[in-house]
C-alpha cells in the first residue's frame, strides 16, 4: 500500500499594522515558483481589497473574492496552476491544495476573463497546466452557448 500525503492551508498573511499592510509568505507552503507567485499575487490582493478599505476582513467571501481578484488582474494561470498538485514517486503520493478556489472555478474565472477581453481562443491557454485549461475551455464554450 503506497504512503499518502496531503496538504492545504495558507501559504500567506495578511495583516494591517498601524493602519499598513504587511504580508509575509511561509517558505515551506510557497517553495515552488508557481505556488510562490500564485501566494504573493494572492496577498497583494489582500492588500487592494482589505488594506486599502474596499472589503472587510470579516467579509465571509472575502479569500475567494482575493484569488479572483488574482485572475481580474491577469495572475490568475499562476493561481489556478498551484490550485492543485499531484505527484508520485516510488511508492509515494502526495497532493497539495493551494489557495481558495478550485481548478474548475479557476477555469470558469478565467473563461469569463477571456470572455470580458474579447478572447475566444486565448493563446495565454496554452500555459496552463490540463485540467484548468480543461475547465477553461468549457467554459468558454458554455459563454459561447448562453451569450453572456
Amino acid at each position: 500500500m503506497p504512503l499518502t500525503s496531503s496538504s492545504s492551508g495558507a501559504a500567506g498573511h495578511h495583516r494591517l499594522r498601524a493602519g499598513r499592510s504587511v504580508i509575509g509568505i511561509r517558505d515551506d507552503r510557497a517553495a515552488a515558483p508557481m505556488a510562490l507567485v500564485a501566494t504573493i499575487s494572492h496577498e497583494l490582493g489582500h492588500v487592494l481589497l482589505i488594506g486599502d478599505g474596499r472589503v472587510s476582513a470579516h467579509r465571509e467571501d472575502h479569500e475567494p473574492l482575493t484569488d479572483l481578484l488574482t485572475v481580474f488582474f491577469g495572475l490568475g494561470i499562476f493561481g489556478a496552476n498551484a490550485a492543485f498538485e499531484y505527484s508520485r514517486d516510488a511508492g509515494y503520493a502526495r497532493t497539495a491544495r493551494l489557495g481558495y478556489l478550485t481548478e474548475p472555478m479557476f477555469g470558469y474565472a478565467l473563461a469569463r476573463y477571456a470572455w470580458l477581453r474579447g478572447e475566444r481562443n486565448p493563446g495565454w491557454a496554452g500555459h496552463l497546466d490540463t485540467n484548468p485549461r480543461t475547465f477553461l475551455k468549457r467554459g468558454l464554450r458554455f459563454l459561447e452557448r448562453v451569450r453572456l
